[in-house]
């Protein structure tokens, strides 16, 4: 027996993709890779409207299996992730973070011990902070004081202020024009990224043809050319 969206895809001309695609991504993502995908998307699928939905790491498999979303796209230390076994959760290649902050602060040497450090992010749902907490405390014994920001702007515009360190997208050639830099000697991450939805054959054509997209889309160049992290270095937080 043919599903809603199998019929509905049966009446189209072959090739051809229409309708409605709600991807859901978390805040980073959302920001770094959604944009482009609804540029592309336009322009590739002209009938293919892309409807894009904030989503934490956990609970992005609960929106694709209630259908809130046909695909969703999430970032989370490696194995961390898990996935319901009716769920396809794709690997899709790594999103790579270094620590950044504004000028002044990155070139600012560890002299008061007695302040935490402060890590910006956006939730407490938000993972891409937490590889650079457990490397200050593990293997630094840093005090670390996580504030939450609300949004990826909200992270951007605190750490732009000299208020806390923020691990966000790099290499980033906007970085300077955002007031911002990698502070050297602080380690980076690769984050594993992966790609939800439920079994191909329940989805339609639009959202398969979004998702070869989501595939296909270039990606930000991994850690050539960012200073390395072997080291934390001399560097605080105030």
């Amino acid at each position: 027996m043919l599903t809603i969206q199998e019929m509905n895809g049966a009446l189209q001309p072959q090739g051809e993709a229409e309708g409605r695609v709600a991807v859901g991504a978390d805040p980073v993502l959302m920001e770094q890779r959604l944009g482009r995908l609804i540029r592309e998307a336009r322009y590739r699928y002209p009938k293919v409207t892309v409807s894009p939905r904030q989503v934490s790491v956990h609970d992005a498999a609960e929106s694709v299996a209630r259908g809130e979303t046909q695909l969703a796209v999430v970032a989370f230390e490696d194995g961390t992730g898990v996935f319901p076994g009716d769920l396809v959760a794709e690997k899709l290649p790594p999103l790579t973070l270094a620590p950044v902050a504004s000028p002044a602060l990155a070139a600012t040497p560890v002299t008061d011990r007695a302040r935490p450090l402060r890590v910006l992010t956006v939730s407490a749902d938000c993972t891409c902070h937490l590889p650079l907490v457990a490397a200050l405390r593990s293997r630094y014994g840093v005090d670390v004081s996580v504030i939450e920001a609300g949004s990826v702007g909200g992270v951007r515009e605190l750490a732009r202020a000299g208020y806390g360190l923020a691990m966000l997208p790099a290499p980033d050639d906007s970085l300077a024009a955002q007031g911002l830099q990698v502070v050297p000697g602080m380690p980076h991450a690769e984050l594993d990224v992966r790609l939800v939805y439920s079994r191909p054959d329940h989805l339609g054509r639009a959202a398969r043809s979004i998702a070869e997209l989501i595939r296909r889309m270039p990606q930000p160049a991994t850690a050539a050319g960012v200073p390395g992290g072997a080291a934390l270095g001399d560097m605080l937080v105030s």
